[in-house]
């Protein structure tokens, strides 16, 4: 795990290597923890708040980390990629690195609210790039297609998620009107 940190940060043009799926269970129980504990305190949670987001991050995260993973790898397939599903979520994950650095900007953000804002974009343009960088490497595609694979995902998961809310919405709708 380690050493797949050393080799996004100090040799970003290398292959990005693939963590095992503990690695990756690891990566996002890290990252649910930090993304909890600066959320329970930009809020104001005591303890049991930090828990009780931490354990919502971390299913939020696992849940978009599956459905990211199969929607790019479907993508990519289509685009005549030769990777598998499997091998895509663990050559994502090392992209997912510097979103650790977000709790600690939402704690600079406390004081520095623009530096902050600066520096989240970055990071945000740091994992896209690291996503397009994966999916290209374990489909075999080129940044191109891979950007698109990534793009697409994103919409395929904003109008997943939009039926997912938008369905419950439209059935009380339609018991309330008959």
């Amino acid at each position: 795990m380690l050493d797949s940190l050393y080799q996004t940060l100090f040799h970003p043009r290398a292959a990005l290597l693939p963590l095992s799926m503990g690695s990756s269970w690891a990566l996002l129980l890290l990252l649910s923890i930090t993304g909890g504990l600066s959320w329970a305190g930009k809020l104001g949670l005591g303890g049991a708040g930090a828990v009780m987001l931490t354990l919502c991050f971390l299913g939020l995260y696992l849940i978009v980390w599956f459905c990211f993973s199969a929607a790019t790898s479907l993508l990519a397939q289509l685009m005549e990629g030769k990777g598998s599903g499997p091998a895509t979520m663990e050559t994502v994950t090392p992209a997912l690195w510097p979103a650790l650095l977000f709790g600690p900007l939402t704690a600079l953000g406390q004081h520095f609210e623009r530096l902050a804002g600066v520096l989240e974009f970055v990071v945000a343009v740091w994992i896209l790039v690291g996503l397009v960088r994966a999916i290209a490497q374990v489909h075999g595609l080129s940044l191109g297609k891979a950007a698109l694979c990534v793009l697409g995902a994103c919409a395929l998961a904003f109008f997943g998620l939009g039926a997912l809310l938008g369905a419950p919405v439209l059935l009380l709708a339609l018991v309330v009107a008959s």
